[in-house]
């Protein structure tokens, strides 16, 4: 069980790599291409629950507006959809 939550907490290293996949994804690349050019450094990727930690952060600190999807009243500055996440 120990396994588990190590595997799954939110570390800084993490935040700073799904900080990484967020800004191309805003820059218009592919989320799913995203997430694979930036592997966690014992294997395997990111998960959507950090994804979301790292983007509230950005939020919350002001260094990002927070922005929806398009077609949901945002002007001009949507995130594009988030292929390959759901």
């Amino acid at each position: 069980m120990d396994d588990w939550y190590r595997l799954r907490k939110i570390t800084p290293e993490k935040l700073a790599l799904a900080r990484q996949v967020l800004e191309e994804v805003r820059r218009g690349a592919d989320a799913y291409r995203a997430l694979r050019r930036h592997p966690l450094p014992g294997g395997g990727y990111l998960g959507k629950d950090v994804l979301v930690a790292a983007y509230r952060r950005l939020v919350e600190s002001g260094e990002w507006q927070a922005r929806g999807l398009p077609g949901q009243g945002c002007a001009g500055g949507c995130l594009p959809q988030a292929g390959g996440i759901r």
